[in-house]
């Protein structure tokens, strides 16, 4: 799996994380969508990109903790 994304760090999906560390990730990866937004807009392929990947945290965040 790759995980980088245009040069920014991506965090693991094919390893386990607790619940804590979802939360820290999804915390991260929103914050710098938001500034990813702010400097390249909605359309941008990056925008694009980290938000699959925040949904992809999110979806593990709800399996776990189901």
């Amino acid at each position: 799996m790759d995980n980088t994304s245009r040069g920014k760090y991506i965090f693991r999906l094919d390893i386990e994380h607790n619940e804590a560390d979802l939360l820290r990730i999804i915390e991260e990866t929103r914050g710098q969508l938001v500034e990813l937004v702010k400097n390249k807009g909605f359309a941008h392929i990056e925008v694009v990109e980290l938000s699959q990947q925040l949904d992809e945290y999110i979806v593990q965040y709800h399996t776990i903790t189901k």
